[in-house]
């Protein structure tokens, strides 16, 4: 079993549960709220941020009954199964359906899905790094960079499907227990949580099964032995009923897993969509993105000289000067022959501590571009792989070694002040190490909009709309200015949700045949062009469509 909880009184339980609330205060309260300025705003743009609530509330409606389709919201319309031209938030709706129903709006059910996301992050990894045997102060320090660190919070902020990664500790602690018990018994836990991820994000499924593989390849370098022991009958293993019951479970895990990828599959293959080469040469990490932390006033000169990068607000991979310095801190500490400090704690610690410096090491150089060469290309040689295209978000799975390593360096340092000097003064030195890891994520610049700017965006649409007979009626909302297409494909999705009508605007991670810019009044009549071509539909089919359409603003687009 895992090392447990010692019992003792609720005053020692409050002392060891202190560390935990004081990185959690500062990182929710100097860091989370801020990015969504105290409930007033919304974290990221006008347009990932949006299409994450549309998303969300698509699901709501459709268990409100509002809609009959799961994989076919009313966007993209007359087309099907667009859901799956993106991350569709299976794993994460439940907080939002729960915001929902009690009385929030859209907006602040979004906002408070997204704070509940980080908090289950931030405690979902502090209890991994205890029970793995770490101290509560390392753990709550490895928890904070997991959860607040610089590339974690920008990638949440603008990309808020990548809130919820709280599964991935807990895959992390089902394979420890796995090398800790030496049993395949805890098999089944590892595709749950794994299962999980993918349920949350694709993207971050996928790379967390990098990375456990990329662990247990550091278990088996750092641990030579380790095979020899996996293989051998031992105890409980020797009952078939348990085995049976494992694989039962690891069929059903990874059943649920190959059920969503071949559903996206089958409509990838269905639309024809095909990712840019390009795009995933420029979405994969550099040495360069490893130095860029744009977001803190306090780090942004590491990268400032750089400016080469393109999509350079994808590449602030850079974990900030204070953690850095105190993860090179941890690898001198794991790597060291003889550490009576480290030894203190969990003997397993420096065995976790080296596999998580390999599989660290794996992930780089897995992912990294140098000119146009990258051993990720033939990753994406496997059929299904080559549509994930963001790479430089598996920074966000790299989050969990690298704390795990920055924990393993504050348990040595506590230690080592514990022995050496007053408790007033070991209190000055774990203060030091509280401003080191938080002094640049608490001064970082968040991006938001205000509610009010998402609402100023809509209600004219639907003041428009008011007296207007809505019943078999399709909606398209025209581009009337030169702001970016997608502001306006939004808005006519958002306004569709609230009218509870299908609408022709669509936008997501991909886009069917036919689709173009609304640059006008008649784009729409491109797009049922194309849907006609797309389906063999009859003329007569998309001329009905036509004469349903309702176009917006109304001012500017009325038909004669």
């Amino acid at each position: 079993m895992f090392i447990k909880f010692p019992n003792q009184g609720i005053k020692q339980s409050c002392i060891n549960l202190f560390p935990c609330a004081l990185f959690g205060f500062l990182g929710f309260f100097g860091s989370s709220m801020l990015a969504v300025d105290w409930f007033n705003a919304v974290p990221g743009d006008l347009g990932d941020a949006r299409f994450n609530s549309v998303i969300l509330e698509h699901i709501y409606g459709w268990l409100q009954g509002r809609w009959t389709n799961l994989w076919s919201p009313i966007f993209f319309y007359p087309y099907a199964h667009v859901l799956a031209f993106s991350d569709n938030h299976f794993g994460s709706v439940a907080p939002y359906i729960l915001f929902r129903g009690i009385g929030l709006s859209r907006e602040q059910g979004f906002i408070a899905w997204y704070l509940f996301g980080i908090v289950l992050n931030y405690f979902s990894c502090f209890y991994v790094f205890r029970r793995i045997g770490l101290a509560s102060f390392s753990a709550a320090a490895g928890a904070f960079v997991f959860t607040f660190s610089l590339p974690t919070v920008l990638s949440q902020e603008m990309h808020a499907q990548m809130v919820y990664r709280y599964a991935i500790p807990m895959a992390f602690l089902a394979l420890c227990n796995m090398y800790r018990e030496k049993k395949i018994s805890a098999l089944p836990a590892v595709c749950f949580w794994t299962a999980v991820q993918f349920y949350c994000s694709i993207y971050l499924g996928l790379f967390l099964i990098y990375f456990l593989l990329a662990f247990m390849v550091g278990l088996l370098i750092s641990e030579r032995h380790l095979l020899s022991q996996w293989f051998a009958k031992r105890g409980m293993e020797r009952q078939l009923v348990l085995k049976y019951q494992t694989i039962l479970l690891t069929l059903i895990c990874a059943a649920s897993v190959g059920y969503l990828l071949i559903r996206y599959k089958v409509i990838a293959s269905e639309y024809q969509l095909i990712r840019s080469k390009e795009t995933l040469r420029l979405m994969l990490p550099t040495l360069k993105s490893y130095l860029i932390g744009d977001v803190s006033i306090w780090t942004a000169f590491t990268g400032r000289w750089i400016d080469d990068v393109p999509m350079r607000y994808e590449h602030q991979l850079f974990f900030g000067i204070g953690p850095s310095l105190i993860f090179f801190l941890g690898l001198f500490s794991i790597l060291k022959i003889k550490n009576n400090y480290l030894s203190q704690g969990d003997p397993l610690l420096r065995v976790y501590g080296k596999a998580a410096i390999y599989a660290l090491l794996i992930l780089f150089v897995m992912t990294l571009r140098v000119g146009n060469l990258s051993v990720y290309h033939l990753v994406t040689a496997i059929p299904g792989l080559e549509s994930i295209q963001a790479v430089t978000r598996v920074i966000l799975i790299m989050a969990l070694p690298f704390g795990l390593i920055v924990a393993i360096a504050c348990q040595s340092i506590m230690s080592y002040l514990n022995t050496r000097l007053d408790s007033y003064k070991m209190m000055l030195g774990g203060l030091l190490l509280i401003l080191l890891l938080g002094y640049e994520a608490l001064f970082s610049i968040h991006t938001h909009r205000a509610i009010s700017t998402w609402t100023a965006r809509i209600n004219p649409l639907l003041d428009s709309m008011k007296g207007v007979d809505i019943s078999n009626k399709i909606l398209f909302v025209s581009a009337t200015s030169a702001e970016p297409y997608y502001l306006t494909e939004l808005d006519g999705m958002i306004v569709s949700q609230i009218l509870g009508i299908p609408t022709i605007n669509g936008y997501s991670g991909n886009f069917p045949p036919g689709y173009i810019d609304p640059k006008d009044c008649e784009a729409y009549k491109i797009r049922l062009a194309g849907y006609e071509r797309y389906r063999q539909a009859l003329s007569l089919e998309t001329q009905e469509m036509d004469g349903q359409v309702i176009v917006l603003p109304v001012s500017s687009c009325a038909k004669p």
